[in-house]
Parts: structure tokens; sequence; C-alpha cells
């Protein structure tokens, strides 16, 4: 109980997480492929809760997952390595 208190009377001193964002849209044969990715810049105060972060982002969807991307340019032309189809439904909104 100690600890828990003690994280979160700490994290209110700590800044808030900073991430660098990247979100490129791609066109091959016509059709369009994006890829979005996050590296953390400041981890801030949820660098105290790093270990629930990581068993919270067990249960995650693939689909909300990002991962770091390599610098872009505007124009530059890229490599695609592979693509993979994933049959997919929606759900309704949350009410």
């Amino acid at each position: 109980m100690y600890q828990l208190i003690r994280q979160h009377y700490l994290a209110q001193f700590l800044p808030l997480q900073e991430s660098d964002i990247t979100d490129a849209t791609l066109t091959l044969g016509g059709q369009l492929f994006r890829a979005r990715g996050k590296v953390n810049v400041v981890t801030g105060w949820r660098g105290l809760f790093s270990g629930e972060a990581a068993e919270a982002a067990e249960g995650e969807d693939e689909q909300t997952t990002e991962m770091a991307l390599p610098v872009l340019e505007r124009g530059e032309h890229c490599r695609i390595s592979g693509s993979e189809l994933k049959d997919r439904m929606t759900s309704p909104p949350a009410p």
C-alpha cells in the first residue's frame, strides 16, 4: 500500500510524457498504405508506472499498438518489404 501511495505522490511532480509521432501515408500500385509509429522522448510520470504499463499493453489490440518508425521525409521513396491483409470486423461504439 505504501508503494502505491508513494508512486502517486511522486507522479504529481514529474512532467508529462512527450512523444514524437510519425504518421506515414504511402501509395503503391494505386493502393493506399498507412503506417504509424511513436517514440517516447520524455517518459515523465509514466516512468513510475512502467511495470503496470507493460501489463496493460499486453491486453491491447494489435491495431492500436504503435512502434518506432525510421525518420521519413516528405516525398521520399521507400522500399516495402512486405504487407499483410487482416480480416477484421468493426465493433459498435461503447455506450
